[in-house]
């Protein structure tokens, strides 16, 4: 049985993961390289929601080869904007993902070192990780495919 898309996304959360991040603080930027694995092989063209997150490139983690990626036109008020992937046709299970926040993006709070608790270090807090999303990036606690 296919597994069934949530009624406000684009795509299938359960399947990829996020690994970790980089966090450009004078910037209020977040840029990662997320790899994404699918439970069984797929073909043609893979969905995702996206929302304030700028889309560098697909890859694919073999050749490291670009993959086909497009946005789409007009985002959906609640799903963000689709991005997909077009897969080769050799049954890929896994890819790469590159891209980076905006620093107008609505889920991330970017703290100055006056506003924290030791006032030396700036912070980045995630309070809603859904709005600003690409279901592989849900926060610096996500770091292990779920359960």
């Amino acid at each position: 049985m296919r597994p069934q898309r949530p009624p406000h996304s684009l795509s299938l959360p359960s399947l990829p993961w996020c690994p970790p991040l980089f966090l450009d603080f004078p910037s209020a930027t977040i840029y990662v390289v997320a790899f994404f694995i699918l439970k069984s092989p797929h073909v043609g063209q893979l969905s995702f929601d996206t929302r304030s997150l700028s889309i560098h490139q697909a890859l694919s983690p073999i050749t490291l080869s670009p993959l086909p990626f497009s946005l789409s036109s007009s985002p959906d008020p609640i799903k963000g904007t689709q991005l997909s992937i077009s897969l080769p046709d050799d049954d890929v299970v896994n890819s790469f993902i590159v891209f980076s926040t905006f620093p107008s993006s609505s889920a991330l709070q970017w703290l100055s070192p006056p506003q924290t608790f030791n006032r030396k270090t700036p912070f980045c807090l995630y309070p809603m990780p859904v709005s600003t999303r690409l279901y592989i990036f849900q926060g610096p606690s996500e770091l292990m495919p779920p359960t």
